[in-house]
């Protein structure tokens, strides 16, 4: 072999380790993006969880509220009844019956609480 054509060897395998060094390169440039966004995940998923814990606190203090409510109503509507008091013309009645209204907000929570599970 002649030292020209060892010369053009040499500078084809320095090409092809250059072209090697950048697509290793690459491999680490998507692998740290894809670090990044695995972490973005994880993240995302803590606050879903979080909203979820929140979300199932606030249902179960609604929906005990609504059940304590409904046990009061029930008591001052045997009391008028006894008196022969009309209960809808106790003022606190419209008060309670926005109240028990409220069950409707716990079962809206309570199915989005049941999608926030299908996501699992």
């Amino acid at each position: 072999m002649h030292k020209r054509e060892k010369i053009l060897l040499s500078i084809t395998e320095l090409k092809a380790e250059k072209v090697e060094f950048n697509l290793g390169d690459d491999l680490e440039k998507l692998a740290d993006k894809f670090r990044k966004l695995a972490n973005e995940e994880t993240a995302s998923t803590k606050k879903i969880f979080n909203v979820e814990s929140e979300l199932s606190e606030i249902a179960k203090g609604m929906e005990d509220t609504v059940q304590k409510g409904i046990s009061i109503y029930s008591k001052l509507e045997k009391s008028a009844k006894e008196l022969g008091v009309n209960v809808n013309k106790i003022p606190s009645v419209e008060k309670a019956a926005r109240l028990l209204a409220g069950a409707d907000i716990v079962k809206r929570i309570k199915s989005n609480l049941s999608k926030l599970n299908g996501i699992k």
